[in-house]
């Protein structure tokens, strides 16, 4: 059978990157532009992989996964799970809360507010309690509708992926700091509007999906670029060999990368990806 892999020397500096969607990828509109599509084509004619990593489930990046016609695994949940769309068993890697656990931390939500709206995912499945809605964040309800809807007590008979928490801000910081103080196996990460609180597996990182995602495609990590812009992408872009923050990152972000890059509307990924394949 022919060798169809590059051989070591026209093969380019780095041999995977993993791109986050929102804010780096995506642009404020939530669509590829033209000049990163482009991009993500010529590094994959140059061998790289390209991987889509986020904190969306897989149902919201396979699209942009088939728009670019990438084959590579997907890293979702905030690295809590890597997925195979193309394969009959996708789940390849999963690192979700115990039900017991997260059974607690439903309990523990509802003594801070019975207002709140919970919401469950389990792999690529959405359980929440919202009988209305309207009560969801807009971005996520206006993407999809939940599998079932109904007491969360029925769906937590099983690990999950997440957890996510909505309300007003005063309420979701109380809940937060509760929750650190009694669930020390849990990571919580606030939304930037202060509104919805998501509550995971304290190992979960997407830095060490990446580093499972390498290891399964053979790729050194000192080949392996990873590039971001928020604080949820830190810690891959500190794994990486090649870390790379968008220009519309936060302080933390830049200060953990090699290289800053522009930003979401100006074609950021394009100007990284050129750095991949020239090294």
């Amino acid at each position: 059978m022919a060798n169809h892999e590059p051989n070591e020397a026209s093969r380019p500096a780095c041999g995977l990157v993993a791109v986050d969607l929102d804010g780096t990828l995506l642009t404020s509109g939530r669509t590829i532009s033209a000049e990163n599509t482009r991009a993500v084509i010529r590094a994959r004619r140059a061998g790289i992989r390209v991987v889509l990593t986020s904190a969306r489930p897989p149902r919201g990046m396979t699209h942009v996964r088939r728009a670019l016609g990438l084959t590579t695994l997907l890293i979702g949940q905030n690295g809590a799970l890597v997925h195979d769309p193309d394969r009959r068993r996708p789940v390849l890697c999963h690192q979700p809360l115990p039900a017991d656990a997260a059974r607690a931390v439903v309990r523990s939500a509802r003594s801070v507010s019975r207002e709140f709206v919970v919401s469950l995912e389990v792999i690529d499945r959405w359980y929440t309690d919202a009988e209305d809605l309207a009560a969801l964040p807009h971005e996520l309800a206006a993407q999809f509708e939940p599998d079932q809807v109904g007491p969360l007590e029925a769906f937590l008979r099983v690990p999950a992926t997440k957890l996510m928490v909505y309300g007003p801000p005063e309420r979701i910081a109380e809940l937060r700091e509760r929750l650190k103080r009694r669930f020390p196996g849990v990571k919580c990460l606030s939304s930037l509007t202060g509104r919805t609180l998501t509550i995971m597996h304290r190992g979960t990182e997407k830095a060490k999906a990446l580093a499972w995602v390498a290891r399964h495609y053979g790729v050194d990590r000192r080949r392996v670029a990873a590039v971001g812009d928020e604080a949820n992408d830190i810690g891959m872009i500190r794994w990486a060999g090649l870390g790379v923050a968008m220009g519309n990152a936060s302080d933390s972000v830049r200060a953990a990368a090699d290289r800053v890059t522009a930003g979401n509307d100006g074609d950021g990924v394009a100007g990284m990806l050129r750095w991949a394949i020239e090294g």
